[in-house]
């Protein structure tokens, strides 16, 4: 792999040492952009008429030659190789070059260690698949953005895994000052659930808890009445009569279609795919340092008391989980936070169960962990 792309490289390459300092400016509104045919022509000159020079910076990063002249194209420069495309933008992430994928770090810096790591986990997720049918398997590169999936759009269950963004959508009613950590929550007769939290042995109802332990419980716990609590909170007059059949668990799940998931309308009530599981996840992580309420969500998350599934001895020290399980579904989603942060979600139905989800975690965080 290694070779071929330094063969594609070596066809496509246009050398350009340069070796004068480097030139850091930012665009501003006098800047003019002077167009022709080619892209060799487009050239940007200051306010004066003066051709600039070198790096600048306008919503992405362009390269100049000495004329002022958009630069496309590979780029060698201190010893590291960039590619800038047909516009002149410096490329980030995972992009396609043919038959195969260039990585580039978030500087622009071309990086064949991370497109190794993606094969390396592309092979290893088909092997684990391999004659298993209910699973479904969805992996993000949270610096590259590579995307790699198994069966990411077949349809779950979600089970706990719902929770999430049920999290995220109080988060963000407290952000916006519609809800307050410190409001008080009263347990209802409807808000009682046995099965999975341990609310069920510690209060009553009638019992009074703050919003924001609500929310620990729901997280750290998977707590169904705390949960319930929380739904019944963000849906007013929420009353489960039987699960599985109330209507407003469908009107939950609409909801954080809506906001989260680009408005896709779900098929049944709490469905989930991979994919969308994944995309939930990518919202945290993004949105983590605008709004708090991510980040507390994240902290909780990585406080779970639920050490099996990806929580293992090796991956309970790198991962913020969620799992999910109702017999016969067993998942797992997580954010792991290695030096090259991933998220990963595997679904599964009558298959492999928690050693399967532990293994592929642990497979998957060997690779990323191997990265020099």
């Amino acid at each position: 792999m290694k070779k071929n792309i330094k063969k594609l490289i070596k066809s496509t390459l246009i050398v350009l040492i340069l070796l004068q300092p480097l030139q850091v400016r930012a665009l501003r509104g006098n800047i003019q952009l002077n167009s022709a045919q080619s892209v060799w022509n487009r050239y940007f000159t200051d306010e004066y008429g003066n051709a600039l020079t070198g790096w600048i910076y306008n919503e992405g990063w362009y390269k100049l030659d000495e004329f002022g002249r958009l630069i496309t194209g590979w780029v060698h420069y201190n010893d590291e190789w960039y590619y800038l495309n047909a516009n002149g933008l410096m490329q980030t992430g995972a992009v396609m070059f043919g038959n195969y994928w260039v990585t580039f770090r978030q500087n622009g810096i071309w990086d064949d260690s991370l497109n190794v790591m993606h094969n390396e986990i592309e092979e290893k997720l088909l092997e684990l698949a391999q004659g298993r049918e209910g699973i479904g398997i969805s992996y993000l590169c949270l610096v590259t953005g590579r995307h790699i999936t198994v069966n990411a759009d077949r349809e779950f269950f979600g089970a706990s895994i719902i929770k999430l963004p049920t999290h995220m959508l109080i988060a963000e009613a407290v952000y916006e000052g519609r809800l307050s950590w410190n409001q008080v929550l009263r347990v209802e007769p409807s808000d009682w659930l046995g099965g999975s939290g341990v609310l069920q042995d510690r209060i009553q109802i009638g019992t009074l808890m703050t919003l924001e332990d609500v929310m620990r419980y729901s997280i750290v716990y998977s707590d169904n009445i705390a949960h319930r609590m929380l739904t019944r909170t963000l849906i007013p007059g929420f009353v489960h009569e039987r699960i599985g059949l109330d209507n407003s668990y469908m009107h939950l799940t609409t909801l954080v279609y809506e906001r989260f998931l680009r408005g896709a309308t779900p098929s049944e009530r709490m469905s989930l795919t991979p994919n969308q599981a994944m995309e939930f996840l990518r919202v945290l992580y993004v949105g983590r340092y605008d709004i708090e309420g991510f980040e507390r969500i994240i902290h909780s998350m990585r406080r779970s008391s639920w050490n099996n599934r990806f929580a293992t001895n090796l991956g309970k020290e790198y991962v913020a989980h969620t799992p999910g399980w109702t017999d016969p579904f067993e998942h797992d989603s997580g954010i792991f936070f290695t030096d090259n942060p991933f998220i990963l979600v595997v679904m599964t139905e009558d298959t492999g169960g928690i050693p399967f989800l532990s293994e592929v975690a642990d497979e998957i965080l060997k690779i990323n962990l191997n990265v020099q």
